[in-house]
């Protein structure tokens, strides 16, 4: 097998499609509200990990991301 048969079929594109992330929650409870409950087994307050999962999902880098929720 060569270099060229592993490759048949794959196709280069300029546009990456954005799946976000998926939501098996369909209540109407803010997450930082859904997060207290589990606030002591976090290793952050319930609202820094708001903030972080907000923004890793909106695509900001770690560094931004973290300085944001402090």
């Amino acid at each position: 097998m060569t270099l060229s048969d592993i490759a048949a079929g794959l196709e280069v594109t300029t546009v990456q499609r954005d799946r976000g992330v998926v939501v098996a929650d369909d209540t109407e409870t803010p997450l930082v509200d859904r997060l207290r409950a589990h606030e002591n087994a976090l290793p952050c307050t319930a609202a820094a990990t708001a903030t972080l999962v907000d923004a890793y999902t909106a695509g900001r880098s770690v560094a931004d991301t973290a300085e944001e929720a402090g």
